[in-house]
């Protein structure tokens, strides 16, 4: 893992310069898009049916490192269900504790490029690059379960050898952290400044605090008739 091999804390979003699957389709989550708190769990059908390709579902897991053999499999997923229905929205489910920032940048660009939305939905936590990719799913369509958590933060990298290679790192490291700000303000109608003074440590945001910040839409809430 990137963590493992660029020098980073356990924890810590990656800085990697060289460097799942499917469930049940959610297809009803554009029924309760209008509300901030959803009281309607069953509407969505979390319950998981499969593990591996169903394109007909047009649902994946990110519940794993975001590494680079991760990317490559949720890439591939996304450009066979765009190439399929393009269009239609993707349902990614997030539940990492993020990793590699140039792969998660990749995944973002994905599914940015695509013309079908991806719809995304945290559960139990997205951390750090998971956090990233959260943000990144269509507005409107960006859930999160009442009891998860989500964890934005300064990347964190290493460097070697020569002064004029550690410059070059770090003048590397240095544009991957400002492109990472400035995504999360796109994503979150946020300041670059804002952002930056929210990651400098380990920022756990329960749900409502990611909501009021902006990093998800809606809180999927208890369904009415469950005690």
């Amino acid at each position: 893992m990137c963590d493992k091999y660029f020098g980073a804390a356990p924890g810590q979003r990656a800085i990697c310069p060289i460097d799942s699957m499917m469930t049940h389709n959610h297809t009803r989550a554009e029924h309760i898009a209008g509300h901030d708190s959803v009281s309607d769990l069953d509407e969505l059908d979390l319950e998981p049916n499969a593990v591996g390709g169903d394109v007909g579902h047009r649902t994946l897991w990110l519940n794993e490192p975001v590494s680079p053999a991760t990317t490559q499999r949720l890439i591939e997923a996304l450009l066979r269900f765009e190439s399929d229905a393009p269009g239609t929205p993707i349902h990614l489910y997030v539940y990492t504790p993020g990793g590699c920032v140039v792969s998660g940048l990749a995944i973002t660009d994905t599914m940015r490029h695509i013309s079908s939305p991806v719809f995304t939905y945290a559960l139990g936590f997205a951390a750090s690059m998971g956090a990233v990719i959260l943000a990144a799913g269509q507005k409107g369509h960006r859930y999160i379960l009442p009891n998860s958590f989500v964890m934005i933060h300064q990347a964190s990298g290493n460097a070697g050898g020569t002064m004029e290679n550690l410059r070059a790192t770090l003048a590397f490291q240095t544009k991957l952290e400002d492109e990472v700000d400035n995504l999360l303000a796109r994503c979150t109608g946020r300041t670059t400044e804002e952002i930056r003074e929210a990651s400098r440590v380990d920022n756990w945001m329960a749900a409502r605090q990611a909501q009021a910040f902006g990093l998800v839409d809606h809180i999927l809430d208890r369904h009415p008739d469950k005690n």
